[in-house]
């Protein structure tokens, strides 16, 4: 009985267990996660950028200040007291030299020069001053000084590699203004970054200077100072050296001058043309997000897994159900169409299963008919056959009477021993032996074929196949004057197939071209590899099929030949046997000639036997 599928879809197990298990799961996790994630980095990277602006435009100022302190407190000297220090004695002027190094402890070295740049007295923090004074008339900042430019510096690498400040400080007499000498002012800035630093202990990322060149001048990792790192790359950097404001409100996203994405902004020291840069990598300025983004991602596996286990709890029932259908289906497909699926209860699965028996009930019926039909059409064929292999029998037949017939006779008139001892009789058995091993093989070649289905399941490969039906089928040929070209590509793959089936299949479709040419011509068959497939196509030389009867080719029971000449089942037999077998079949007629191509399926593992 017919039992029509009526559960509505959202009454079914599976839509149940599979959409709440999931959905309440993964879904609201998942979208307000996601939003929250989302809106905290925003906010976060809202938060930072503002930070940063604001530290970095004060690290901006307190550098300003910290170089202006020092340099002011030499220029206050250079003004107070310049003129009366360029004639002391060199005690005292060295004496106050190194009060002025203990005063501004970013200060390296100072000179004190005369006009011309002669050196009259000289402090160092770090080499021992001697008694013999440089003249410093060839370096650029005596020229500054004589040309009355005390705004003027420059920065360099000493021989310690530390990156120094040089400017020089103007001294004039007081009552004419004219410049008598000045101060040669060498500060470190390695000492001005430290400082800097120590203004802002808990800064992220890293914060480093450049000057008007985008050379770097300062850095919180002196080894990059020391390596003479290369920031112009940053695009903070790049803005600074276009002259572009930094002082808005916000950080902005790049890659910095290693490579690395960072949040980055950064602040003009007006007075000295350089700017203070800040950035933050990205992972180091997310890191609080991402632990969040973490601690949902445990909080939802451990809500899907709960959830995923009581699905399976509660879905027990339902898979069973379905394990029982997998494993029924499975039967059918390897061919067992007699064993039911056991139905238990009475759900869409129950009612699947039934509808499933019921296929198989139905395949099961079909496949009886089409053996019947296959029987039928192999009859046809051993009928068609009969007459050619009698015909190729008689004539080893012929041959064995014929020496036969000969030796009796001989054996009546002449002496049995000379014949031995001559090696005729020999000659006479050598003769016979070999056409009975002809007959053998002919009539060999009939009984393979007609061979029960029961006793095919042996395999062959496809090639001795069509080897073997070419040999059942070469008096036809001869007698029709059909010229065969057989062209094979080399090392074709050796894919092992039922023997009888594969058979069939070459026979139907041979003798559906042979009969297309009953006074002659050519058959051409062609074997090549295609992706998954040996595909042999099969070329007559007839008359073709027309287009409108192509369609119905395939149909049981109907042909194109005369009445008594064909059952109509050669190529639906064909056609189903070629299903079975995981291939397909393709005909194509352009009104002269037809082209019958074969699909036969190969494996990896037969791609490579050859």
């Amino acid at each position: 009985m017919n039992r029509k599928l009526t559960v509505p879809w959202w009454h079914s197990i599976k839509f149940r267990l599979l959409a709440f298990g999931i959905i309440m799961s993964i879904l609201p996790l998942t979208t307000l996660g996601y939003f929250n994630v989302r809106a905290a980095r925003s906010n976060l990277e809202e938060t930072i950028g503002r930070q940063m602006t604001i530290g970095v435009q004060r690290l901006a100022a307190d550098l300003e200040s910290l170089i202006g302190s020092e340099l002011a407190t030499v220029a206050t000297l250079a003004k107070v007291a310049g003129p009366r220090l360029m004639t002391e004695d060199r005690t005292r002027q060295e004496g106050m030299l190194y009060s002025l190094l203990k005063e501004a402890p970013s200060l390296e070295e100072v000179s004190l020069v005369d006009v011309t740049g002669q050196e009259i007295a000289r402090a160092s923090r770090r080499q021992v001053v001697g008694k013999d004074y440089r003249n410093l008339a060839h370096r650029t900042c005596v020229a500054q000084l004589k040309a009355g430019q005390d705004d003027w510096y420059r920065t360099f690498l000493d021989i310690y590699n530390q990156v120094r400040l040089e400017k020089p400080v103007i001294i004039r007499q007081k009552e004419t203004g004219e410049i008598t000498g000045g101060f040669i002012v060498e500060m470190s800035l390695r000492g001005v970054m430290n400082e800097l630093t120590k203004r802002q202990p808990e800064h992220q990322g890293r914060i480093f200077v450049v000057n008007q060149q985008g050379q770097l001048v300062g850095h919180e990792d002196f080894s990059q100072v020391l390596a003479q790192t290369d920031v112009r790359p940053s695009v903070a950097v790049k803005e600074f050296l276009e002259g572009k404001s930094g002082l808005g409100v916000g950080a902005t996203r790049y890659l910095g001058y290693d490579g690395q994405e960072v949040l980055g902004v950064w602040a003009p020291v007006s007075s000295l043309g350089w700017a203070v840069v800040q950035e933050i990598p990205l992972k180091q300025a997310f890191a609080p997000v991402n632990l969040l983004a973490g601690q949902l991602a445990m909080g939802g596996v451990a809500l899907v897994l709960v959830a995923t286990s009581l699905s399976i709890f509660f879905g027990i029932g339902f898979s069973r159900s379905l394990q029982r259908l997998e494993l029924g289906v499975e039967e059918i497909r390897k061919g067992n169409l007699e064993k039911p699926i056991p139905i238990q209860g009475n759900n869409e699965l129950s009612r699947l299963g039934e509808i499933i028996n019921r296929m198989g009930a139905e395949l099961h019926e079909r496949r009886q008919q089409e053996q019947s039909l296959w029987q039928a059409e192999k009859l046809s064929s051993l009928g068609l056959l009969a007459s050619g292999v009698a015909h190729e029998v008689n004539n080893p037949l012929g041959i064995m009477l014929a020496h036969a017939q000969d030796l009796q006779e001989r054996m009546k008139e002449e002496d049995c021993r000379e014949l031995i001892s001559s090696g005729e009789l020999a000659e006479y058995l050598d003769t016979i032996v070999r056409q009975t091993k002809r007959c053998k093989a002919i009539t060999g070649s009939l009984l393979n074929f007609a061979g029960h289905r029961q006793r095919e399941d042996s395999k062959t490969a496809v090639q001795d196949a069509l080897e073997a039906t070419l040999k059942l089928l070469d008096f036809r040929l001869r007698r029709q004057g059909i010229k065969l070209e057989l062209s094979l590509a080399p090392a074709l793959p050796r894919a092992a197939l039922p023997k009888g089936e594969t058979q069939q299949v070459f026979l139907n479709i041979l003798t559906n071209a042979m009969d297309a040419m009953p006074q002659g011509g050519r058959l051409l068959i062609r074997g090549e590899e295609e992706a998954a497939h040996l595909v042999f196509s099969v070329t007559d030389e007839g008359p073709g099929i027309p287009e409108v009867e192509l369609r119905k080719v395939f149909d049981p029971f109907y042909t194109t030949k005369e009445p008594g000449k064909g059952t109509g089942l050669g190529l639906p037999i064909s056609f189903s046997i070629m299903q079975r077998l995981g291939g397909r079949i393709e005909l194509v007629s352009s009104g002269q000639g037809t082209t019958v191509k074969l699909y036969f399926p190969i494996n990896e593992e037969e791609k490579h036997a050859t």
